[in-house]
């Protein structure tokens, strides 16, 4: 029986891992997880990871009509240039065994940094889930404003936290520091259900048909919320004008996007089905992202202007980019454009659509 358990959990592990991750079975009931690139996909890869890990392994193994619960002791160990295979391997194996000597399903770094870090991470997911149910969250909107024609724009929904101490925080100051994936998932479906009555505080001069969806990507990509956010945006766009269609596109991290597993291409391509759009977003070079072009229903990538300013010397390689980018049917939008310098720069670029503060305010759907 314990085989056939370790065989399960070894399939559960390669069902959730990326198909660039390395699986293998160390002995009886240890498995080894070589992890690539643990700084993507947001900054938390790793953590999440982890998450997932844990998360497989609450379902019951059934097996001769008996059922067996098992729970993970993990064990994280870094590479670095300074360490060999062996090394790596020993820190990981301490690691595992101080997890298991804190209890079943505990982690535990070989760096105490890590440690640390994931304390830190873990008390914002405190802090958020405690924001959520006491009303400090809340949806506001942001215009996308085409350069030289004002009255051409888009609009981007996304969530903001009333924090009690710092004030409004937009979701790029939270959502980095977020690993929960359920904790994540509620975060969408508080967007999910707030769309509609965002929608019908925005001001008639600020209306669009076209609309970017902030902070919803990650809970989509997962596939859980995926048949939800297609209902709820299909009733959207069946109760708007029929003869002024509204078209929702859902803002996704490059990093995520560069991360894949076949569950996220499927839920990519269910979307593509019903008609809503991907924007890539978080993207600093200047240099095209091609390999973003072979994933459905990539409508628009979203330029950092804030990483990549655009100034006089560099103009006409963004204007060469973005060409190459129109010819493919996929909108540019700089995002970021927060200094009178950028904005001023960008006056004469070629982008499809402006964001910043330097462009228009964020407008708050639920004002005090």
């Amino acid at each position: 029986q314990k085989d056939q358990i370790a065989k399960e959990i070894g399939s559960r592990l390669h069902s959730i891992l990326k198909p660039s991750t390395t699986l293998c079975r160390l002995n009886e009931n240890e498995f080894g997880i070589l992890l690539e690139r643990c700084n993507s996909g947001g900054g938390n890869r790793l953590s999440r990871t982890i998450r997932s890990i844990q998360d497989c392994m609450k379902a019951p193994i059934n097996l001769d009509q008996s059922s067996f619960y098992t729970k993970a002791s993990i064990g994280v160990a870094q590479f670095n240039n300074h360490k060999s295979n062996s090394d790596i391997m020993s820190d990981a194996n301490r690691a595992s065994v101080q997890a298991k000597e804190l209890g079943a399903n505990k982690i535990e770094f070989s760096d105490n940094k890590q440690n640390i870090r994931m304390a830190a991470i873990l008390g914002t997911e405190s802090e958020l889930t405690k924001a959520l149910n006491t009303g400090q969250l809340q949806l506001i909107c942001q215009p996308l404003i085409a350069p030289g024609k004002p009255k051409q724009r888009a609009l981007e929904i996304k969530i903001a936290w009333q924090h009690p101490r710092r004030g409004l925080l937009t979701a790029e100051h939270f959502y980095p520091h977020i690993d929960n994936l359920e904790l994540i998932r509620k975060l969408g479906k508080f967007i999910l259900h707030g769309i509609s009555d965002v929608l019908a505080t925005v001001p008639e001069k600020l209306r669009s048909k076209q609309i970017y969806l902030h902070g919803l990507g990650e809970s989509v990509l997962n596939g859980e919320l995926v048949r939800e956010c297609i209902d709820t945006l299909s009733l959207l766009k069946d109760s708007n004008d029929p003869a002024q269609p509204m078209s929702f596109i859902i803002d996704i991290d490059d990093r995520l996007l560069a991360n894949l597993s076949h569950q996220n291409l499927n839920t990519l391509q269910q979307l593509h089905k019903h008609n809503v759009g991907i924007a890539a977003t978080g993207l600093k070079a200047v240099t095209p992202y091609m390999e973003l072009l072979s994933l459905p229903g990539i409508q628009a990538i979203k330029l950092d202007m804030a990483a990549s300013p655009l100034n006089e010397n560099n103009i006409n390689s963004y204007n060469a980019m973005i060409a190459c980018y129109h010819s493919l049917n996929i909108s540019v939008i700089a995002e970021g454009v927060n200094t009178p310098e950028i904005s001023n720069a960008i006056k004469t670029s070629a982008f499809d659509y402006l964001q910043g503060s330097q462009i228009a305010p964020d407008h708050d759907s639920n004002p005090k």
